[in-house]
């Protein structure tokens, strides 16, 4: 019997290990296949979901090195994300862990409305 502590990740947050494979696995096809396009991923969230996505962006760069299918680490092939939040309905500390990101790669939006708002225009 094992238990695996899903809240220890880099955002303290059960979705890191989630968020974090999938941004790798994309890029990983992406690369594999020489799609060398950047890509832009868009989230919108009311908490956990947008600092453990922009992580697990930052956190990729370098991973086609790490996994021999690029010469060098390069974020010129990675992904961008773009993180929506609605104003004050998350928490201070996650919307710290989103607009204190030091990366080019990751851009927050801030919204009038509720978490749903943004989900059609998302999915469009």
């Amino acid at each position: 019997f094992y238990v695996a502590e899903l809240f220890n990740g880099p955002t303290m947050c059960f979705k890191d290990l989630g968020l974090g494979f999938l941004v790798r696995i994309l890029r990983y096809f992406c690369a594999k296949g020489g799609d060398n396009r950047r890509r832009t991923i868009v989230v919108a969230t009311t908490g956990d979901t947008g600092p453990a996505a922009a992580r697990a962006v930052v956190d990729s760069v370098g991973q086609e090195y790490a996994m021999g299918l690029s010469s060098a680490p390069t974020q010129k092939n990675g992904f961008n994300i773009v993180v929506a939040h609605p104003k004050g309905q998350i928490s201070d500390f996650q919307r710290k862990q989103m607009t204190t990101v030091r990366s080019d790669s990751v851009k927050t939006v801030l919204f009038e409305g509720g978490g749903d708002d943004l989900d059609g225009p998302i999915k469009v």
